[in-house]
């Protein structure tokens, strides 16, 4: 994969300090395993992806590379700002 444009004002490499998804992948999240409606970050992505769970329905996003989900401030934020492990301490 060609990341030349995602290298530009972004920090670190991508693929190896951020992901880089070009579309939403299956991973092994589930509403089922939260206890309300809300947004939820998708660790098996390194939080690229984030979902919004409501009335038993999945809704899935991709945030812009170079940015995870922030799941304290329910926002896509700059990698280097954000620990995605700590996501479910939040949920």
């Amino acid at each position: 994969m060609n990341l030349s444009c995602v290298l530009t004002g972004v920090m670190g490499r991508p693929g190896m300090d951020f992901p880089v998804l070009r579309s939403i992948p299956k991973t092994g999240f589930s509403c089922r395993q939260v206890k309300h409606s809300g947004y939820y970050a998708d660790l098996d992505t390194d939080c690229q992806v984030f979902h919004i769970c409501a009335d038993g329905r999945k809704i899935s996003f991709l945030c812009p590379n170079g940015t995870i989900f922030r799941q304290s401030h329910l926002i896509c934020d700059w990698w280097w700002t954000v620990d995605c492990a700590s996501s479910k301490e939040h949920y």
